[in-house]
């Protein structure tokens, strides 16, 4: 579990980055957001168990 979160961090910084780049493209950006949002909590409720 400790590795999906590390992935999940790498992940987040990758989307993050792909934000930044893509600033004029707000669609891809909130689509990058929507897509990890739920990865994020499920990693996260993983992690606590």
């Amino acid at each position: 579990m400790l590795v999906l979160g590390i992935y999940s961090i790498v992940f987040l910084t990758i989307v993050m980055g792909i934000a930044i780049t893509a600033k004029k493209n707000s669609k891809l950006e909130l689509f990058g957001i929507a897509l990890f949002l739920p990865v994020l909590t499920y990693v996260c409720l993983s992690l606590l168990k």
